[in-house]
Order: C-alpha cells, then sequence, then structure tokens
C-alpha cells in the first residue's frame, strides 16, 4: 500500500519534469496542397510528384510534397540565370494558400520561409502572411496574420524569414499574400512538438534520468518503511 502511495505521489512529478524537458524538433510534412507556380517563368514545383501537373502553371497539386520541403535552397541570383533559381517556385496571378499535412497534431511554435527578393525584377517579400490549423483539412480555426515590413531579406539576395506561432493540429493553412508582385519560395520550414494527444512528448536523456531516480528514491523509501513495520526497533 505505501508503495502503492508512493507511486501516485511520485507520478505527476515524473509527467511534469518529462513536460518541462520537451523539446521542439523539425516536423516532417506529408504532403502539401497549393495552385502551382503561375509566373511567366516556368519556376513551377518541378519534383512535385502527387496529383496535378507540375508543369502546367497554376494547376491544383495535391497529396505529395516537392520543392518546397526537399530541404534544396535556391541561390541569390536574377531569374535570367535558371540554373541558380531553379529550386524557387514563383507565383503572380494568384494568392496562393498551401495547406501542409503533418500526419498527426502538432503543436507548431515556428514556421521559416525562405524567400528570394529582388525589387527591380518586381519579385518583392509577401505584404502578410495569414496562418490558421485544422484538425480535419475542412474546418480551420482563427488566422493568426504576420505583416511583412519588406526589408526582412536584402534586395537581390535570398533568406529565412521565421515567424513565431501558437497552434495546434494536424494540418497548418499558409495564405502568402503577395499584393500582386511576384513571390519567389524555395523551402518552407517548421519547428514544434508533437500534441500529447497523440504522442508523449520527446524528453531527453537528462529527463528520463531525473524521472529513474525520483522512482527509485520512491521505491527505496517504501521498501524502508516496510521494513521497519516487519522488523520493529
Amino acid at each position: 500500500m505505501k508503495l502503492k502511495h508512493a507511486l501516485k505521489t511520485v507520478l505527476p512529478v515524473l509527467l511534469a519534469v518529462l513536460a518541462i524537458h520537451a523539446h521542439a524538433t523539425p516536423i516532417s510534412v506529408v504532403s502539401y496542397d497549393m495552385p502551382n507556380g503561375d509566373s511567366f517563368l516556368p519556376y513551377h514545383d518541378n519534383t512535385y510528384n502527387g496529383s496535378g501537373d507540375p508543369n502546367v502553371p497554376n494547376a491544383p497539386l495535391s497529396g505529395s510534397t516537392g520543392q518546397l520541403t526537399d530541404g534544396s535552397l535556391g541561390t541569390s541570383v536574377a531569374p535570367s540565370e535558371p540554373s541558380g533559381f531553379y529550386e524557387y517556385v514563383l507565383w503572380h496571378n494568384v494568392l496562393p494558400t498551401v495547406i501542409f499535412d503533418f500526419g498527426a497534431a502538432w503543436d507548431v511554435d515556428q514556421i521559416s520561409l525562405h524567400i528570394f527578393r529582388l525589387d527591380p525584377a518586381a519579385v518583392h517579400i509577401p505584404v502578410n502572411v495569414d496562418v490558421s490549423f485544422s484538425d480535419d483539412k475542412i474546418n480551420f480555426g482563427l488566422v493568426t496574420s504576420f505583416t511583412m515590413t519588406g526589408s526582412e531579406v536584402a534586395d537581390r539576395s535570398s533568406g529565412w524569414i521565421d515567424l513565431s506561432v501558437t497552434g495546434t493540429g494536424r494540418y497548418l493553412q499558409l495564405l502568402l499574400n503577395n499584393n500582386g508582385y511576384h513571390l519567389a519560395v524555395d523551402e518552407i520550414a517548421f519547428d514544434g512538438t508533437q500534441s500529447p494527444s497523440t504522442s508523449v512528448p520527446d524528453a531527453g536523456p537528462g529527463a528520463l534520468m531525473t524521472a529513474l531516480v525520483l522512482f527509485g528514491c520512491c521505491a527505496w523509501c517504501a521498501k524502508r518503511h516496510a521494513t521497519k513495520l516487519t522488523h520493529p526497533m
């Protein structure tokens, strides 16, 4: 009975330790749906292998992944230099909305966009970025909007824009408002922790060691107490 009481006492502490030591990790994207690049230049999502034709401008793409999550970054070159610009997807006549599927619910805390800026060619940073979450890909929650200044990435160069978010869901919807200008994106990445409802928090070795020590102490105390009852002084 004493051991059972000890376990009841220490269990909340163990869970708290594990929760504290849970840390954000890169989130793998199972698939994303979006309109293909529609720029007059042939910079589409060339490696997309799901539904839809990646060679057709503005074609609806769904059910797979492509250049936006392949880990390959474009270089800081002008659109007239296709060898370095191949990795980018360019949009012009649409406001691209991309829906990402993580395969399970995640608590997302950061979105990272790798974007190219070239003001003379009207390739700009998006005016704003809207983020929302869903569990069923149909009903999305409240929108969090990020307003860009246009200077997050230097002209004639590419760079990362990190957005701090707080949201949970299997699906994340990202609307990139390019305000009628060209928008060049080659990578979108996410960091977060998997929702407790779908997994045990990823605790590091230190947290597990702490938990084992606490458990051992409680077990030792319970055994010592039982020994005293059996063999009183």
